[in-house]
């Protein structure tokens, strides 16, 4: 059994040490990987943003060389433009002559043509004709393509409109005569207003690259004016953009990363999204408008879109996917561009996905690679690790056995204070139920009074509520009195009036006799005539009347009255039943006080039950605290046992260490 105990003994040593080797190792382990996963992802993020900026360089420095490729010919250009302007002065005043001359002017953009007649365009007096013989010489422009080398144009207006007709140029039109009849719309096919008349109109002289005729050349107009200062025509000179291949080549060689290009796309007009340098050389000059990536998204024309969008020396960018093999395979295509707004150019840096930053592939190779050896090493230290421990567990096991007998005895006592411990819990108990009865009692004590608190309650709620009836009753009773009040007055107001009728009547009644005497008297003067009679007879009339109105007047008063008087008794009823009504609700207020009172006298009743309960709690709470000394008693008793144990610790400790110093 020892031997056996030893062995286990052993093992569960060596297992300690191992796992003390294991967590450090697995610590530094976790944290290499953490550190390589760090510079995996800033290496990522790193690669991306230079391949970002390897793009945006190869655009910046595309757009300077064409930038370059513009301003020197516009520089020689305005130079040219000088020397016209120079040699058409020197020529003569310009004007506009009568008769007026037929012209089949087309449109150098969409070759519609349109009859129109204009005055005759006179340069120092001489009419500048119709000539489109290259062989017979043009006046003032013939003289400037000497000078200068450069093409030549004088334009009259057409029209309000600003539409600007050749009458007079060194251009060829495709049937290689002079291109006279041809004019530059004011408005493009387009509906956009056209560049060039749009400046000269204004009185502005244009620089820049312009259509002519039928093809792109880098030019300049200047405004012509009549001796009233009106604008009837503008000056031309130009040289076509044949600089533009040689610049095609230059741009046709740069390579961005490993199979990347930079793409040159025709941004507006009907030749939008036309390649100009395209993937490969035989793609140059095709459309490319409707391509789709391999998601069915029309990438160029959301790059035109973007682009027409960007500010000058604004970069924008686009990303799609591309199927690279007859197997699907798909790959990720960043673009970067800008727009070069005089040529109408959209300069695209495109390359694949991580073919511009192979070296930073390289490192992040280099670090997985270095995570495999991490492994093995950690592997190898592990495997010493068992070894090493399971040789120092069995030279140490006798001695840890020994010592493990001592702490067993050690936790032999302690058992024995435990069990001390545990009868005190015992008691502890016992208390906690005494507690625990007198708290129930407690509760039930206080759920009695929480009765009769919400009866008391209950009891001043309708209290409350026979108050406000008896409130509103007593409003009642009032408005009855007040109306009471009113008829008694109106009935007072009636009488008042009935007294004046009568004295009226009296009145009339007194003037009767006056006037029936008077009328007795005059009959017995008159005699026969009886004049004097009629006429007292008459007023006697009169007041009869007047008598008979008052009776009436008086009838109706009187009538009014009496219904006056029904009211006040109806008002007088309702009062006396409003205040019974009160009387009433009284005595039911005196019922409900009654009923509160008795349950005031109970939750007394119940109080005196909460106090003899929480006496008993405080008894039970003394017994608790004399059987709380004999666990603190019991405690130091377990401390000393406690002090033992730690001894033999230590020795165990001073085994270990001496273990470790033969090693």
């Amino acid at each position: 059994m020892d031997f056996v105990h030893k062995i286990g003994s052993a093992r569960q040593t060596s297992a300690a040490g191992i796992s003390l080797t294991l967590v450090p190792l697995l610590i530094i382990v976790i944290t290499i990987f953490q550190q390589n996963s760090h510079i995996t992802h800033s290496a990522d993020l790193q690669s991306q943003n230079l391949e970002i900026n390897k793009l945006d360089t190869i655009v910046t420095c595309s757009a300077d060389m064409c930038q370059t490729q513009q301003e020197i010919p516009e520089i020689n250009m305005q130079t040219a433009l000088k020397v016209a302007r120079d040699i058409l002065e020197r020529q003569g005043r310009i004007q506009l002559v009568q008769p007026m001359v037929a012209w089949n002017a087309k449109n150098q953009f969409t070759q519609s043509e349109v009859k129109k007649l204009i005055p005759a365009f006179h340069v120092g007096g001489q009419w500048l004709g119709q000539i489109s013989d290259m062989s017979q010489p043009a006046p003032v422009v013939d003289k400037v393509k000497k000078m200068t080398n450069a093409t030549d144009t004088i334009f009259q207006r057409m029209d309000e409109a600003g539409n600007m007709l050749r009458v007079c140029t060194n251009v060829k039109g495709q049937n290689g005569a002079r291109a006279i009849g041809t004019y530059i719309p004011a408005v493009n096919p387009d509906g956009v207003p056209n560049p060039v008349v749009q400046a000269v109109l204004q009185g502005r002289t244009f620089v820049g690259r312009a259509f002519v005729v039928d093809s792109w050349y880098i030019a300049a107009y200047d405004p012509l004016r009549d001796s009233d200062g009106r604008i009837i025509g503008m000056l031309y000179v130009g040289v076509m953009q044949d600089n533009q291949d040689s610049l095609s080549k230059k741009l046709r060689k740069i390579r961005v990363g490993q199979n990347g290009r930079l793409l040159v796309l025709n941004a507006t007009g009907k030749d939008r999204g036309r390649y100009i340098i395209g993937w490969r050389e035989q793609d140059d000059g095709k459309s490319g408008w409707d391509e789709q990536d391999s998601e069915g998204v029309n990438y160029l024309q959301d790059i035109c879109h973007i682009a027409m969008r960007l500010n000058p020396g604004e970069i924008g960018e686009k990303s799609y996917t591309q199927s690279t093999s007859n197997r699907g395979e798909k790959r990720k295509i960043i673009t970067r561009f800008t727009y070069f707004k005089p040529w109408d150019w959209i300069l695209v840096a495109a390359a694949y996905d991580g073919e511009l930053n192979q070296g930073v592939k390289n490192i992040l190779t280099f670090v997985s690679g270095s995570r495999k050896v991490l492994i093995s090493i950690s592997l190898l230290s592990l495997l010493a690790a068992v070894l090493v421990w399971w040789f120092i567990a069995n030279s140490l096991t006798g001695k840890i056995i020994q010592v493990v007998r001592n702490l067993s005895e050690s936790a032999e006592q302690t058992a024995n204070a435990a069990a001390q411990i545990s009868f005190a819990s015992q008691s502890l108990a016992a208390g906690a139920n005494k507690q625990a009865s007198a708290a129930q009692e407690a509760n039930s004590g206080l759920e009695r009074m929480a009765s009769m608190t919400k009866q008391n309650a209950v009891s001043s709620e309708e209290t409350r509520k026979f108050s406000g009836e008896v409130g509103v009753v007593a409003g009642h009773g009032l408005e009855a009195v007040e109306k009471m009040a009113a008829a008694v007055l109106e009935i007072k107001q009636a009488s008042d009036k009935t007294e004046k009728i009568i004295k009226s009547i009296e009145e009339i009644a007194f003037q009767t006799n006056l006037l029936a005497l008077n009328a007795a008297v005059e009959a017995a003067r008159a005699g026969e005539s009886g004049k004097g009679f009629a006429v007292v007879a008459e007023e006697v009339r009169n007041l009869a009347r007047r008598s008979s109105e008052a009776a009436k007047n008086t009838v109706g008063l009187i009538q009014e009255a009496s219904h006056r008087a029904d009211l006040g008794v109806e008002i007088a009823n309702s009062v006396t039943a409003a205040f019974q009504k009160i009387g009433a609700g009284i005595n039911k207020m005196n019922e409900l006080i009654v009923k509160i009172a008795g349950a005031n006298e109970k939750q007394a009743q119940a109080s005196e039950q909460i106090g003899l309960s929480m006496k008993q709690v405080d008894t039970a709470t003394q017994a608790n605290a004399a059987t709380s000394e004999e666990a603190a008693s019991t405690a130091e008793e377990l401390n000393a046992q406690v002090k033992i144990l730690r001894d033999n610790i230590e020795s165990l400790t001073d085994v270990v260490d001496k273990g470790a110093g033969h090693r």
